[in-house]
């Protein structure tokens, strides 16, 4: 009976609890026909931003994809910013890669949008050898 009892009272907490369920992916494309993805929390906060994209170099294209994970430079459930840097290294080169996204949450068609900047600089051997750019690349997401 104890057993019974226990069992009930650990169904009734759990069905206090809120739901993960609230929790959310929301998949897209930007406009450059590459996978946007962005995973929110239980409180709506967004916890992930994945991005594909596509630079102009000087000497060509640069193809890649960002994940932005927090702490993020401005977080509300309702949007979300942040800018960063970090390094790549494509065989024999070294890419130092400057980031910005902005994403802001649209209740009337239940999606995530905003922008995407990126600026690159590959080096190989230290010697710069390309810079490439992408500014503003707009992309959307919506809840799967």
């Amino acid at each position: 009976m104890r057993v019974v009892l226990a069992l009930a009272c650990l169904c009734a907490i759990a069905a206090t609890v809120p739901a993960s369920a609230a929790a959310a992916k929301y998949k897209g494309k930007t406009k450059q026909g590459r996978k946007a993805v962005v995973t929110t929390d239980a409180d709506g906060l967004v916890t992930r931003v994945k991005l594909g994209w596509k630079a102009t170099c000087d000497e060509g294209t640069y193809t890649s994809r960002t994940i932005f994970m927090p702490p993020f430079d401005t977080s509300t459930s309702t949007e979300f910013g942040s800018v960063g840097s970090y390094t790549a290294r494509p065989s024999g080169y070294v890419s130092a890669i400057r980031v910005s996204v902005h994403g802001t949450w649209v209740e009337e068609t239940d999606r995530w949008r905003g922008t995407f900047g990126v600026r690159v600089r590959v080096r190989k051997d230290g010697k710069l050898v390309d810079t490439c750019h992408l500014k503003k690349l707009k992309w959307s997401a919506a809840r799967e």
